[in-house]
């Protein structure tokens, strides 16, 4: 086979058509990366915001919201005085029927002036 102007210029546009090919590959490649750290950078700050925004947020519900354990703590405290108020009241009524016990015995007792 002999080489001629012909297939030297076949070669050389073969070799510069896969050239052009391999340079706008490595471009969109290039692009593409490039897209993808802006993507992460963005996600990453985003992320770090949401990070923060969390943190101060458990804070917040720590401060302001009861445990279960404390909940139950202040229940028992609650039912506790409830007891107590519930005796209270018992000797209460207690107390008013032996007035009131005392009142009858003592006007039966009285003869009627007339």
């Amino acid at each position: 086979m002999t080489i001629t102007a012909e297939l030297v210029g076949f070669i050389l546009t073969v070799c510069g058509a896969g050239g052009a090919l391999w340079f706008r590959i490595e471009s969109a490649i290039r692009s593409a990366r490039a897209d993808a750290m802006l993507a992460a950078a963005t996600a990453t700050a985003k992320a770090d915001v949401l990070a923060t925004a969390l943190g101060e947020f458990r804070v917040h519900v720590a401060e302001t919201y009861v445990s279960k354990q404390g909940l139950r703590e202040q229940v028992g405290q609650v039912m506790d005085l409830l007891r107590d108020v519930q005796n209270d009241v018992g000797s209460v009524n207690e107390r008013l029927d032996r007035v009131i016990e005392g009142r009858t015995a003592r006007g039966a007792a009285r003869p009627k002036a007339s």
